[in-house]
Order: structure tokens, then sequence, then C-alpha cells
């Protein structure tokens, strides 16, 4: 029987009673995930085929664009605002996170901002708080990269998503 890793490096394990966090280790994985994992583990690949055929994956599962694998949210949000900034152009990308002469200034309400703020920044953004219309309306009057918003507190701000979709340029056709 193997001993438990956490264990022997004196980390100790505990019932989650507050959900799915990466300073908790993310999740739990199903059997099925775990059995696809030690059956992956078994053949190279290449990873950029990989990464391809899984955003398509994901893309039909969840009716999105497309999706990405992330090791978590912190990560998950460093690159999507590091797609916001550098898009598909190589050399921006290679600059990361030196964003001199780039947009780099990302929209966040005032009380949305969470501990994965520190994502948004290290890619070398620069961060707009916002609590009212009129400032939402001069924060974009200027370039900005991208608007995050902290779902779980979007009921909490004065300017609501639907109201931001429609003011950022090139979104006002969104659907909610």
């Amino acid at each position: 029987m193997n001993a438990n890793p956490y264990l022997v490096l004196g980390v100790r394990p505990f019932i989650n009673c507050c959900s799915v966090r990466t300073m908790h280790g993310g999740s739990l994985m199903l059997p099925q995930v775990r059995d696809a994992m030690a059956e992956a583990s078994r053949q190279f690949v290449n990873l950029d085929e990989l990464m391809e055929a899984a955003g398509q994956r994901i893309a039909e599962l969840t009716g999105a664009e497309w999706g990405i694998v992330t090791c978590g949210g912190a990560a998950a949000v460093a690159l999507g605002t590091a797609a916001c900034v550098a898009g598909n152009d190589p050399v921006k990308m290679l600059r990361l996170p030196l964003t001199n002469g780039m947009v780099n200034r990302v929209i966040i309400p005032k009380n949305q901002r969470f501990a994965y703020d520190q994502a948004v920044r290290m890619i070398g953004c620069h961060i707009v708080e916002i609590e009212t219309r009129d400032e939402l309306d001069k924060a974009l009057a200027e370039p900005v990269a991208m608007v995050v918003l902290l779902g779980k507190q979007e009921h909490l701000t004065g300017v609501r998503l639907e109201e931001i979709a429609a003011a950022v340029p090139g979104y006002a056709g969104l659907t909610f």
C-alpha cells in the first residue's frame, strides 16, 4: 500500500466545506478523470495539437468559442489577460510583462477586486477601478485591454454586467 504523499511531506489533508478553490488544491477528481489521466500518461503527444483538440472539445461541451485547460484560477486569469494584451502577436507575447506601448489598462469595479488581481498585474497591466457609470465611461475614453468582473460579487456593483457590456466598444451586441 502506498503512503499518503501529503502526510509524507507533513501536509495535513482536510475536509473541504468551502467549494472548489485553487488554494485548497482545486477539486477532487472523478475516477473517470483519474483513469483518463493514467491512460494519457503512457504516451507522448504534441502539446500544441493537444491544446487545440482540448480547446475544441471544451467549446463543444460549454457552447463557448474555445476553451483552455489551466492549472488553476490564477493561471486562467493570467492567460486570459495575456491574450487580451498580446492577442496572436508573437512579438508582443515575448515582451510580456513589459507592456509599454501596448494596451495594458484593465477595468475592475472597485468592490469586485479579489486575490487574483495579481494575475492581471503580473502580465504588466494597470488596474483602473470604477464604481459608477460615469467612471466607466471615463475609463473607456482611453484604450482598455479588458474588463474583469467577479461573478459572485456582480450584484454589489453600481454598474451591472449588461451595462458594462453595452458600453464596451465592439461588445454592444452581447446577449445574456
